[in-house]
């Protein structure tokens, strides 16, 4: 009689173990083709910025960190993009998952950087967009959908890259791009 219990106990914990393991290795949620998840985050001057606001602008939404060393890289190509799609539809936003604006702003006094900055020390936004790692970007089209997503430094100056954002802001130019509703409504 006492088999009978430790039997089914332990079934029950190795099928609990088993589902456990599936879920650690079960490929994250990209979310590309979803509705990007609204934010409302301030920025280093307290302005509340919200991705609703940059409806029908092609939004690269980069989530980074001053300790990270591939986000050292990649900022001087962000940098590069910002200034060759300036007066286009689209804007260059920013996610510090550092928890202080000292960090930041000597960082970008450091790489002479200038992008619209959000810190989220408790990493509330990032768990939306289940980030894996650091730097994370999204490609958000003017519909606010995820179109594509980028994990580490993808070489954003690279031909492959350029031509990507600019089709994707030609779709927004020209009204050709996929018609879904936008993000909030």
């Amino acid at each position: 009689m006492r088999a009978k219990p430790f039997i089914f106990f332990t079934l029950a914990g190795l099928l609990a173990a088993f589902a456990i393991y599936r879920q650690s290795i079960a490929p994250p949620s990209t979310l590309i083709g979803a509705a990007a998840p609204e934010f409302e985050l301030a920025d280093e001057n307290g302005e509340l910025i919200r991705l609703g606001d940059y409806a029908g602008q092609l939004v690269f939404l980069n989530f980074w960190a001053t300790w990270c060393p591939p986000c050292v890289t990649e900022m001087p190509d962000m940098m590069e993009i910002q200034e060759r799609f300036e007066g286009r539809p689209f804007r260059i936003l920013t996610v510090s998952l550092d928890t202080n604006w000292e960090d930041v702003e000597a960082f970008y006094e450091r790489l002479d950087l200038d992008f619209v900055t959000m810190l989220d020390p408790g990493r509330q936004l990032a768990g939306k967009y289940k980030l894996i790692g650091q730097p994370e970007t999204f490609l958000i089209d003017g519909n606010g959908i995820i179109r594509n997503k980028f994990l580490g430094d993808p070489g954003w100056t690279r031909p492959q890259r350029v031509a990507e954002l600019e089709a994707l802001i030609r779709e927004i130019e020209t009204g050709s791009g996929p018609q879904t509703q936008n993000v909030g409504d």
